[in-house]
């Protein structure tokens, strides 16, 4: 198993809050099998742990890019319905999709191009149809196809969380600013000069949008998205106290979960 594969000790030791555990989850982008995985890593990994309150919170781009959005969306939403504990941040594919289903052509040109397709195919529209139609009858069908609870659901997710002293956002923060003082934009779209800023901020920033290769420690930030529709690892990070743990779900993974459901 690759679950609390690293355990490490944060710089000058920044600390959730006393009790309590969180488990981060990095963009999911329509990979259903390893966020069913995941998630059953993440139950075994709190098992083994001393008792406290815990919570899930995925860091947003649920949606686009990979096999089954539509699949993550309809299980996210019926799985979290009942467990309050559960919680989830808008990411910019689920901004630009709201806006394209409100009827935003721009943005639904753009939301095709980022992905969105890949998102219409998992709800049964035929590429053929999106390559052949113009935008006001793509839009038209989506709005058929994609059940309005989803788009509700959707349009509940939060721009962001703290947790002691660490902030979660799906992209990042403006540096430049204090954390009372941030534009939306920069919790879903940033990358610089966030990404390479080297100074501490208020909080440690944990987020997703910008994939590495693993979930890695920088000074002012934690970033949780390894490219799990591109081949990567699905992956989280738990924060407890002054630590952090690492979990991550390869295909491998996924496999021996399927496995265990089928015997």
């Amino acid at each position: 198993m690759n679950f609390l594969k690293r355990r490490k000790d944060l710089s000058n030791s920044p600390s959730g809050p006393k009790g309590k555990r969180l488990y981060a989850i990095g963009d999911v982008h329509g990979c259903l099998d390893k966020l069913l995985a995941l998630i059953n890593m993440i139950n075994i990994s709190d098992e083994t742990l001393p008792k406290k309150s815990t919570f899930v919170v995925l860091l947003g781009d649920l949606i686009d890019r990979g096999p089954d959005s539509a699949g993550v969306v309809q299980w996210a939403q019926e799985f979290s319905a009942n467990r309050p504990n559960y919680h989830f941040l808008m990411g910019n594919h689920e901004d630009i999709f709201l806006k394209a289903v409100r009827g935003d052509l721009e943005a639904l040109d753009k939301w095709l191009i980022y992905g969105g397709e890949e998102t219409l195919v998992s709800y049964g529209i035929d590429p053929s149809f999106i390559k052949n139609n113009d935008l006001d009858t793509i839009l038209i069908t989506i709005k058929k196809k994609i059940p309005k609870s989803h788009i509700e659901f959707l349009s509940s997710f939060l721009d962001s969380i703290e947790f002691g002293d660490y902030f979660l956002v799906h992209a990042g923060v403006d540096p430049s600013l204090k954390l009372e003082e941030q534009n939306r934009d920069a919790f879903l779209w940033i990358r610089e000069p966030f990404l390479s800023y080297k100074k501490k901020l208020e909080k440690i920033i944990v987020h997703g949008h910008t994939i590495e290769e693993r979930v890695t420690l920088h000074n002012h930030r934690i970033s949780v998205d390894t490219g799990a529709y591109d081949g990567g690892p699905l992956s989280a990070v738990c924060l407890e106290d002054d630590t952090h743990r690492v979990i991550e779900c390869f295909p491998e993974d996924v496999k021996k979960f399927k496995d265990q459901q089928t015997h």
